[in-house]
């Protein structure tokens, strides 16, 4: 019964993404992201952050400024985790401090990186 419950509950959350809500962008993506599905995840994040929702845009943010092993096919590309980062840190979505100061500190990390314009390895810093 339960397992019937989760599929329910992901078939509302996937459909209600469809539709194009941004919560249920988000949890779909964090659905896609728990299964290793990675690039189908990010694509639910980019599709929230652009409804400038908070969480997606930060999810986006981490996927292009950390590449790891499980995701190889998603290039780090600091320039758009800096602007998705900042867009995330003044977002309404965040009601938690903690969210505003971690995505702030992440924008503010990446800018000093990235000074010169290029990439640093971000793995040797995180």
């Amino acid at each position: 019964a339960e397992q019937d419950n989760r599929a329910m509950e992901e078939q509302v959350i996937f459909e209600g993404a469809a539709a194009g809500l941004p919560l249920m962008m988000y949890l779909a993506g964090d659905i896609c992201k728990s299964r290793g599905e990675h690039e189908r995840a990010l694509e639910y994040f980019e599709r929230g952050a652009a409804m400038n929702n908070g969480m997606c845009l930060r999810e986006a943010a981490e996927y292009y400024a950390k590449p790891c092993e499980s995701n190889k096919r998603i290039p780090q590309n600091i320039q758009k985790a800096l602007k998705y980062y900042e867009r995330a840190a003044i977002s309404p979505d965040y009601l938690d401090f903690n969210d505003h100061a971690y995505v702030t500190m992440q924008a503010i990390i990446l800018r000093t990186l990235n000074i010169d314009g290029q990439s640093q390895d971000w793995s040797r810093i995180a």
